[in-house]
């Protein structure tokens, strides 16, 4: 099960910037007992997402135990208080996915083979020890393809040939990206913003895979830090740039 939260931001005195979000995840764990505060923590075991986007907070709870921790606290929260200002909450939205057979059916759903990404907050890749600030396809799919392997371990992702031909048949055939920072703890890391167009020239059954993993990726993220609040994607709007 995976529970998804959009929260309208205000604050009188403040902009609304993305690196907000690392703060607001502070105040989660603030109120989380230390048991479950750790285990949130812990990127193996973490089931938060989160991130900031305009003046949009999206809140992703994976699985039952995180949906009742944090969801508790969200459906009551009106106002937080951080250091010098208050900041204001409106509920958009709560949206719930049953799990892993909800996302492969939405991706038989999908039969383009054009699909525009959207990465709502900063996000990057980490390779050889670098940051990546450009979504290579390879990086994409890996990035995706563990996530989902954490979140649904019944329906691992895990055959060597059908994931390189995943690969081999998934190209970004155009991108408006402009790069920018995510400050983290005195870090200031180097990231991406935009959208792209990704096209699948693949067998229908890795298709449908392929665009489960797409529509996955707005309730999980891509890329590192998803839960520090980089790395928010969702199939864009309209499909194309």
């Amino acid at each position: 099960m995976i529970t998804q939260y959009k929260f309208k931001l205000a604050a009188s005195t403040e902009l609304i910037l993305s690196n907000l979000a690392y703060r607001l995840y502070a105040w989660l764990l603030d109120r989380l007992s230390s048991e479950e505060a750790e285990k949130f923590h812990a990127p193996e075991t973490s089931r938060l997402n989160q991130y900031i986007s305009r003046d949009i907070w999206t809140v992703n709870l994976l699985g039952e135990t995180a949906a009742n921790a944090v969801g508790e606290i969200l459906e009551k929260v009106s106002e937080i208080e951080l250091d010098v200002f208050t900041l204001r909450l409106n509920k958009l939205s709560c949206e719930t996915i049953q799990g892993a057979e909800s996302l492969l059916l939405l991706g038989q759903k999908r039969t383009q083979n054009l699909t525009g990404l959207s990465f709502r907050s900063p996000t990057s890749f980490k390779s050889g020890g670098r940051y990546m600030i450009y979504p290579r396809e390879e990086l994409l799919l890996q990035s995706l393809v563990n996530r989902w392997n954490e979140c649904f371990p019944e329906y691992t992702l895990s055959d060597e040939e059908a994931l390189a031909e995943l690969q081999s048949g998934i190209h970004i055939v155009d991108y408006r990206l402009r790069t920018c920072r995510y400050r983290l703890k005195g870090v200031s890391i180097p990231a991406f913003v935009g959208d792209i167009s990704l096209e699948a020239r693949l067998p229908i059954v890795l298709r449908d895979i392929w665009n489960s993993l797409l529509c996955f990726a707005k309730y999980r993220g891509v890329g590192i830090k998803t839960t520090l609040g980089m790395g928010g994607a969702e199939i864009a709007t309209d499909d194309k740039m």
